[in-house]
């Protein structure tokens, strides 16, 4: 009996330390009093802003694949990718990256061969507007091209 005294009595001391301590201190956090925090989904708003700035950035990669191997000319796919950048070009301000080879000098005229595509549409800086350089989009593995597949026709 008086040993469960002293367990209730050591619980209830160790309790009120606990909570005094605890409310009576701000910590290592130098927050003014009256302090405002930013309203719910701020930072996570702008975390998703910078993903969809990157998305909308690599619509503007001209990848390997979009070229006829060893060669200045566009596939199918790439002439209709070219045509889509083009027009939004006119109305946006990204530039054109197109993904290097292991040929420098076929780089540069690829480079020069949309360049000069741009400027017959009237695109303004268009010699400034396209470069080569490695893309900051990532391609994707085969593992992961069938589970995206599937989730595509399923929605």
């Amino acid at each position: 009996m008086i040993q469960a005294r002293f367990e209730t009595l050591l619980t209830t001391a160790l309790c009120v330390v606990v909570f005094a301590t605890g409310c009576s201190t701000r910590g290592k956090y130098d927050i003014p009093s009256g302090a405002i925090p930013q309203p719910n989904g701020t930072y996570v708003r702008l975390h998703t802003e910078r993903q969809a700035n990157n998305a909308e950035a690599s619509d503007f990669i001209m990848f390997m694949h979009e070229w006829t191997p060893d060669s200045v000319s566009l596939g199918p796919y790439g002439q209709r990718h070219l045509l889509q950048m083009t027009a939004r070009l006119v109305s946006e301000q990204y530039s054109i990256i197109i993904e290097p080879s292991t040929d420098p000098a076929l780089d540069e005229r690829r480079r020069a061969a949309v360049a000069k595509h741009l400027l017959e549409n009237q695109i303004p800086d268009a010699e400034n507007r396209v470069l080569v350089s490695v893309p900051n989009a990532e391609g994707i593995f085969a593992e992961e091209s069938t589970r995206i597949f599937k989730g595509a026709l399923n929605p």
